[in-house]
């Protein structure tokens, strides 16, 4: 299972994000770097848990306010891969980036729309898809997923020929709650589509919530709060990427 560091950009510097109450996102104060910019916050990221893929998320570009382009592309340096949610609206938006190399595109149930059309434009492969919920429930933009349950959305994700999913309750992110609330939607997805990579998130708190992911089988974890906040989850991280810890 990969662990995946998360950066939410708003304003052009990284924010803590808790509960999804995005207008109350203040600029992060991480115990690993003395700035919020993000360029030093990804750097002290890479340096402390090793990370090659960072998942970063567009909240200008998502709440329809602006967004972080220019800052986003000037993070890719080649040595790290870029997990974007950047508020794709449709498959115009995402070839605005496809092509960028260290890109990899999420198109996000709360943002996009177009689904059905989505194998005519570019190639599902290329992309990953993010379930997005709150309290259980699906954020949908796309008129033809308003009111169908997540495992439905799944279905219609699965028949574009896209591979991987996100699944997140942004209720839970930033609170330290624990994947409760996912795990068994986590569950019942692979039980039904084996071959979809699934990532999840949102309310890690400790290594236990990590094993506990490990064993449900899902594929990607995304971890913001605790690598800034708490030196011993950095520490446990460290000594399973050496092969001193096992999850």
């Amino acid at each position: 299972m990969k662990l995946i560091p998360v950066m939410d950009l708003k304003a052009g510097q990284v924010v803590h994000a808790v509960a999804g109450d995005r207008q109350h996102y203040r600029p992060i104060q991480s115990d690993l770097c003395d700035t919020a910019e993000p360029r030093d916050v990804l750097q002290s990221l890479r340096d402390t848990v090793d990370a090659d893929l960072v998942y970063i998320a567009d909240l200008d570009a998502i709440e329809g306010t602006g967004n972080q382009a220019a800052l986003i592309r000037s993070l890719c340096d080649g040595d790290v891969h870029l997990l974007l949610d950047g508020g794709f609206s449709d498959t115009r938006a995402i070839s605005s980036v496809i092509d960028i190399r260290g890109i990899i595109p999420v198109i996000s149930t709360e943002s996009f729309c177009g689904f059905s059309s989505l194998v005519r434009h570019c190639n599902p492969a290329e992309v990953v898809c993010s379930i997005d919920l709150r309290q259980g429930c699906l954020r949908a933009a796309d008129p033809e997923l308003v009111g169908c349950s997540p495992l439905e959305v799944i279905n219609t994700v699965v028949q574009t020929g896209i591979q991987s999913v996100i699944v997140l309750d942004v209720a839970t992110v930033g609170t330290g709650a624990g994947l409760q609330r996912v795990l068994p939607l986590c569950r019942e997805i692979q039980e039904r589509h084996s071959d979809l990579r699934v990532i999840s998130g949102g309310g890690v708190r400790s290594v236990d919530c990590v094993r506990t992911a490990a064993a449900a089988g899902i594929d990607g974890l995304l971890i913001a709060s605790a690598f800034h906040f708490c030196g011993q989850f950095r520490s446990d991280v460290k000594s399973w990427n050496s092969g001193e810890l096992a999850w």
